[in-house]
């Protein structure tokens, strides 16, 4: 599993699938792409430590998690 530090994060996010978003939660963090559009977008986020997850909320079988320590 990959671990990043606590802290302000810029993520950029490319979407370029209509039957899929980008789902980042985690902490207080709470962010997605649409379904179905196609988006580029920049979040500013800020990581708080423990488990964060993303995934595809039309495929949850697409996610991944990180720790933020």
């Amino acid at each position: 599993m990959t671990s990043l530090p606590a802290g302000d994060y810029t993520i950029r996010v490319s979407d370029p699938a209509t039957e899929h978003n980008f789902h980042l939660t985690g902490g207080s963090v709470d962010e997605t792409t649409s379904v179905p559009e196609l988006e580029e977008t920049t979040w500013e986020v800020t990581l708080e430590p423990g488990e964060h997850t993303y995934t595809c909320d039309p495929h949850p079988a697409m996610t991944g998690t990180f720790d933020v320590t």
